[in-house]
């Protein structure tokens, strides 16, 4: 198995076809001992994916099957994937989330208009990492990054998780923890999963949340409604 570092954790992983070999050259890293996770689809695995979902290229059955492999592992390490798009800014990390087609990559895209994308980088357009290392929450790139496949391999403290809804008019509120529980699950894979990988799941939440604020951005697609975010949410103590 070839090894990499995905998230900060020494991860193994065997890869049948070019979906995700592509993605994993800049997560290569050499390391001794164990792996903290394991990822190893079977061609058949994904044949067998593939045979009840015909729409799909044995490439895109096994990406699905090692992130499921990879979120699991994930979880023994305080860490959970939110299905967001990722801008790291100086030096801090922003995920935006919403339903797909609401416009969480367009919004992104406005902050690099803005900003500049020397300035504003997004580390990961689909399926960023969240992780609670020594009591601190960061947000990571992973290989897990959607149809535009835009990610990088960082580490970057979690500043602000903003969940973004369409509106004429642009205006964001932090929300209460209690709130944003709902709203992450909705954005995170644990679907027809066993009650012990959902209860992990929450105790991430719950961990996150104890530190990371949470907003509703109702917004327009405009560049003042990306720094409308930026200037609220960048100052938050």
């Amino acid at each position: 198995m070839d090894k990499y570092n995905i998230a900060g954790l020494n991860v193994s992983a065997e890869f049948n076809f070019d979906r995700m070999k592509k993605n994993m050259p800049k997560y290569k890293k050499d390391f001794d001992g164990d792996a903290d996770i394991t990822i190893s689809v079977t061609k058949q695995e994904s044949i067998d994916i593939q045979d009840g979902n015909p729409h799909l290229t044995l490439g895109a059955c096994e990406y699905m099957l090692a992130g499921t492999q990879f979120y699991k592992g994930l979880l023994d390490h305080d860490g959970m994937l939110l299905h967001s798009s990722a801008i790291m800014m100086d030096g801090k990390a922003y995920l935006f989330s919403a339903r797909s087609g609401t416009g969480k990559s367009t919004h992104t895209k406005l902050w690099q208009e803005l900003y500049g994308e020397d300035k504003a980088v997004n580390f990961n357009d689909d399926k960023p990492a969240i992780r609670v290392i020594d009591g601190k929450v960061y947000a990571c790139g992973t290989p897990f990054s959607g149809k535009t496949d835009i990610n990088l391999n960082v580490i970057v403290p979690l500043k602000a998780i903003c969940f973004i809804e369409r509106s004429e008019q642009n205006s964001i509120r932090k929300i209460p923890k209690i709130q944003a529980i709902p709203l992450i699950i909705n954005q995170t894979i644990f679907k027809n999963e066993s009650e012990e990988t959902r209860q992990k799941v929450y105790d991430v939440i719950g961990k996150v949340l104890a530190e990371v604020p949470v907003y509703i951005l109702s917004c327009n697609i405009s560049t003042n409604a990306a720094k409308l975010a930026h200037d609220t949410m960048s100052k938050e103590d």
